[in-house]
């Protein structure tokens, strides 16, 4: 789904579910792009800057812990082999992954980029669409993940007891 749609569900459903944490990974189908719309992104930089900020309002005002992931790189020749995509005239390619990765960063508060754990990744990081992390792939974002938020806990840990 593109962020336009999960930002509909996403502010709809927030306010009742209570979560304690919030975790979005979101940006791939917004950089996709089909020859039939003359090669332009699903959703552009400025629209999607704008969902991901209406999207981290929603999530913070659950009174959530959020964390942003950007989405992980795809596998550029995987993706231009994989030939049902090529039949519907779909695109994908990283540097635009990576426009949308880059306006996750910009995101005020926490976000955990994913693209250095991908830095050595071989093909099987990625299912043979070139897109969808293998279960490798979601092994790197974990890591990254739990990586980041232990440093953050040992870094507030250190701090707080650092304090006179």
């Amino acid at each position: 789904k593109a962020t336009s749609v999960n930002l509909l569900e996403f502010a709809a459903q927030i306010p009742f579910l209570e979560p304690a944490w919030v975790l979005l990974m979101i940006g791939t189908n917004d950089a996709s792009r089909y020859e039939a719309w003359g090669g332009a992104d699903w959703v552009s930089d400025a629209e999607f800057a704008r969902n991901i900020a209406a999207i981290d309002r929603a999530a913070k005002a659950s009174g959530a812990e959020v964390v942003w992931l950007t989405p992980p790189p795809p596998h550029d020749r995987l993706v231009g082999a994989d030939e049902a995509m090529a039949s519907l005239g779909y695109r994908l390619e990283s540097d635009h992954v990576a426009r949308k990765a880059q306006l996750i960063r910009d995101l005020p508060g926490r976000v955990i980029d994913v693209w250095p754990a991908f830095a050595d990744a071989d093909e099987s990081a990625y299912n043979d669409d070139g897109i969808h992390p293998s279960l490798d792939g979601h092994k790197r974002i974990v890591r990254s993940l739990v990586t980041q938020l232990v440093g953050d806990r040992e870094r507030s840990t250190t701090a707080t007891a650092s304090k006179p």
